[in-house]
């Protein structure tokens, strides 16, 4: 050592030989090892005693970077020498360690107008969005920040220092400078142009950077890396080719980033976890750049992503597969039949006007389930059965043609023919729309499995919330789904006819049968479309003017055979035939009859009945009536019903009494006798049980109705029923039948032998 020149000696090789003896020893020191520590002890006397001498001296700081118990001993015999000297010098801020940094990667001419630019772009974004970014960032001490760390951001400087260097192993000024090497290297071979080097900027996906960042992490981070954060195939990748928006950013793979180097190193026994949306704008956004971007992104990340978790504001990476990926297990595997049970318990929950549509059965298992009956029954077919635009031979159309167990859907139920054809509307699922609902389902359903299981899955607050909050929006998606779903109106139309002779023809016109198909548009429940669409095509009339009726009836000639046609023949064809108007109910057709015989220029005529001689009894027009809708009554060509009423006007004289010649007058005709008026009427009836919903509601039409509305009159009704079983019925059977007996609260019911 020269007496009058500085020295600078570095000591590190001699104490690593100094390991290096130990451990090849067995762990007992040599003599070499010895003498090694006497220099070093007489080294630093000598150096003490030059003024003009500096000894620089770099320690370990763990065990680990020691490298065993002889580096240890090694590392403490070399400490304890220099204790009595020391000057020990550490980075006081974290701007002398940003500046250590910078000036060992970066040439010392720095660019400033450059810099002074890029610096205040960044504070001005800062202060124009305050609520995107920490309140700090845009006052003027991190302004100072971001100068002193140009051209690094201090959003990556302050995770490497204050969250990366607690972790065992890395070290604050040789850790940094390695990683940020690598990272600029990478960088400046990329052309990158972005104004600062961000979080957000770390390209993991290179195999330098991923080594130098992952020596620090568990062995399972690389797998996390390619599938959630950063990897050729990874999710935030494939988001950012699919969304235009992010693509030009790449703001997926840049949250997924700054995310992962903000929560990597973290704990899982912090209360708080990972980072903040606003420290992800920060360590993401540059100037020109929305924030929103990037959140959009975040949110879609959370939802998708196995790794990233989510608590209130908070994201971090953890090595669990979130619950996210355990839903989507279990999604994966849901059965098929579960996902229609939940369709159909939503579908059988549903609401609908039944003045506008009437009866409506939700997914029938077969045609003998849908009453063949004089009123209109809306069916919802099962949501497994869809339909397709101009697809006559989609699922929907073959169920609604050919049903269940090849029974025909439109022409039989069960094994018995249809009559009542015009009174059947369909509402079918779309196809592709059902692709996506049954995605939701079985999202749901997890979630709901999750729910149950929380004691298995071993669930936290946090974990629970977010089950619920995936619960709450599940079950919406599903709702709003199943009605985007049901988006097809189908409706039985034939050809109308041009001649009476077909009417007769009509059961074996059957292969003419022909759907109108129409989209239901819009965002309110399908069947609230459903009713809305059939009223303004005119496919379910809710009320028929008497000359749109006699439109209709044309092709028909009612009046070609005899001038009047029966009230109730006339309901029937309007129920039977496609071709014909479709009627809400009979109440429609009543008020259209009744309309067109009153009316000042009659319509048509009406009569109770017609006699043994031709004529009409009853016979009435151009006033208010009565309209009795039996098997009598009668609607008759005006005409001939003005005929009949002018003949009836001409009264012959009456002639004059014969007094016998006498002067006295006859003696006054007797009282006739009185007629008590019937006071109670009863009736017994038996119905057929495979139409007794058609039967009874006739009943109930035609008796129990006018007998209730009469002023004072006192209706009882009992129903009696009596079944009787050649082999004998089942205990199930029985079960099911007392119970539901009870259920109706039946005054009397059992079985006997």
């Amino acid at each position: 050592m020269e007496k009058h020149g500085p020295a600078l000696i570095i000591i590190d090789e001699l104490v690593a030989h100094a390991r290096n003896l130990y451990n090849a020893k067995g762990g007992r020191y040599a003599a070499s090892f010895d003498a090694i520590m006497t220099f070093v002890q007489a080294l630093t006397e000598a150096v003490r005693r030059t003024s003009d001498a500096l000894l620089l001296v770099s320690l370990p700081v763990s065990e680990l970077e020691a490298g065993g118990a002889g580096g240890k001993e090694a590392m403490d015999f070399v400490s304890n020498t220099l204790g009595r000297m020391e000057s020990v010098w550490k980075p006081v801020t974290a701007v002398e360690s940003f500046e250590i940094v910078r000036r060992r990667l970066f040439s010392d001419q720095i660019d400033r107008p450059a810099r002074d630019a890029v610096v205040r772009a960044f504070s001005k974004m800062y202060r124009d969005s305050p609520n995107e970014f920490p309140r700090d960032a845009g006052e003027t001490p991190y302004l100072q920040r971001l100068e002193q760390a140009y051209p690094i951001h201090p959003e990556l400087f302050d995770r490497l220092y204050q969250d990366w260097s607690t972790l065992e192993g890395f070290q604050q000024t040789r850790g940094v400078l390695r990683l940020m090497a690598t990272v600029i290297h990478r960088l400046w071979d990329d052309d990158d142009h972005s104004l600062l080097i961000l979080p957000g900027s770390v390209p993991l996906w290179e195999g330098k950077v991923r080594h130098e960042i992952l020596r620090y992490l568990p062995g399972n981070w690389p797998a996390i890396i390619d599938q959630d954060i950063d990897g050729d195939r990874s999710k935030p990748r494939e988001q950012d080719r699919v969304h235009t928006r992010f693509n030009e950013l790449a703001a997926s793979r840049r949250v997924a980033r700054a995310v992962f180097i903000g929560s990597a190193p973290s704990d899982r026994a912090q209360q708080s976890r990972g980072v903040t949306q606003e420290q992800v704008h920060l360590a993401t956004a540059q100037p020109g750049e929305s924030p929103a971007v990037f959140n959009d992104a975040l949110r879609r990340m959370a939802d998708q992503l196995s790794f990233l978790y989510r608590n209130e504001t908070r994201y971090w990476y953890d090595t669990r597969p979130t619950l996210n990926r355990t839903a989507a297990d279990l999604a994966q595997h849901m059965e098929e039949y579960l996902v229609l049970e939940e369709a159909g318990k939503r579908l059988r929950d549903e609401t609908w006007d039944k003045q506008a549509l009437g009866s409506v059965h939700f997914l029938p298992a077969s045609s003998a389930e849908i009453p063949d009956e004089q009123s209109l029954r809306v069916v919802v077919l099962g949501p497994e059965h869809t339909h397709k635009s101009s697809n006559n031979n989609s699922d929907a159309m073959l169920i609604i043609k050919k049903g269940k167990l090849q029974a025909d859907g439109l022409r039989s139920r069960g094994n018995s023919p249809r009559f009542h054809k015009n009174m059947l509307v369909f509402i079918a699922p779309d196809e592709t729309r059902y692709g996506e609902l049954k995605g939701s389902i079985r999202k749901y359903l997890a979630w709901k499995n999750i729910k149950r299981d929380a004691a298995r899955y071993n669930l936290d607050v946090a974990q629970m919330n977010q089950v619920e909050e995936n619960l709450h929006k599940g079950n919406e998606t599903v709702g709003s789904q199943l009605q985007a779903t049901y988006s097809w109106l189908i409706v039985p139309k034939q050809p109308k006819l041009r001649k009476r002779k077909e009417l007769e023809k009509d059961a074996q016109r059957n292969d003419e049968e022909v759907y109108e198909k129409e989209r239901l548009q819009g965002s309110t429940p399908f069947l609230e479309r459903a009713a809305r669409k059939l009223k303004s095509n005119e496919w379910l009339i809710h009320g028929l003017s008497p000359d749109n009726l006699l439109m209709e009836l044309e092709p028909l000639n009612i009046w070609e055979r005899e001038p009047h046609l029966r009230v109730k023949t006339l309901w029937e064809w309007l129920t039977k035939y496609c071709y014909l108007p479709r009627l809400y109910d009979r109440s429609v057709l009543e008020a259209t009859l009744k309309d067109g015989v009153s009316r000042l220029i009659p319509a048509f005529a009406y009569a109770t009945g017609i006699d043994d001689d031709g004529k009409y009894t009853g016979l009435t027009m151009g006033q208010p009536f009565t309209l009795y809708f039996d098997d009598k009554a009668l609607i008759v060509q005006p005409e001939t019903a003005r005929k009949q009423l002018e003949a009836e006007r001409v009264i012959p004289p009456t002639p004059p009494p014969d007094n016998g010649g006498g002067d006295d007058p006859p003696p006054p005709p007797p009282d006739p006798p009185t007629i008590q008026p019937k006071k109670r009427y009863y009736g017994s009836v038996q119905v057929d049980p495979q139409r007794a919903m058609r039967d009874l509601s006739q009943i109930a039409d035609e008796i129990i109705v006018r007998l209730a509305s009469l002023s004072g009159a006192d209706v009882k009704i009992t129903v009696e029923i009596e079944s009787v079983h050649g082999e004998g019925f089942d205990d199930a059977t029985m079960r099911t039948i007392s119970e539901n007996s009870r259920t109706l609260n039946f005054s009397d019911h059992g079985f006997d032998d």
